[in-house]
């Protein structure tokens, strides 16, 4: 899992998807890792992003989301929702993106997060 964010960091998007595939079927097969059945996703998330297959993103971060919620993980769900945001722009509907942004930076304001900054200018580009 660490070497999937380490290639997504530095915007090897195959072998990010990779290994975070081979993270998401080893995490998938036990019930009680349900943070880390998301991290993968989240990763996944990111890299269709980057790739442009929006789509795919919003699926696995959707998934992600739901598993971070239910754990009740408040940065893993803050980072997801900022993450649908930018694919909800991607694929034109601006009024979704807002309300993942408004959601996210609820969190990084809550606990002082360095993206607050960066969400809260997103978000005022959309009017919002």
């Amino acid at each position: 899992m660490q070497r999937s964010r380490a290639y997504a960091d530095f915007g090897q998007w195959e072998p990010a998807i990779d290994d975070a595939q081979a993270a998401q079927t080893s995490f998938d097969q036990y019930e009680n890792e349900t943070d880390n059945e998301a991290k993968p996703r989240l990763v996944l998330g990111r890299a269709r992003l980057a790739l442009h297959e929006t789509d795919g993103a919003i699926t696995v971060l959707r998934e992600a989301l739901e598993l971070f919620q239910l754990e009740g993980v408040r940065k893993g769900t803050a980072d997801t929702r900022r993450l649908l945001a930018r694919a909800y722009l991607a694929t034109g509907r601006p009024d979704q993106a807002a309300v993942e942004y408004r959601a996210a930076l609820s969190y990084y304001e809550d606990v002082g997060g360095p993206l607050a900054a960066q969400v809260a200018e997103a978000l005022t580009g959309l009017g919002g």
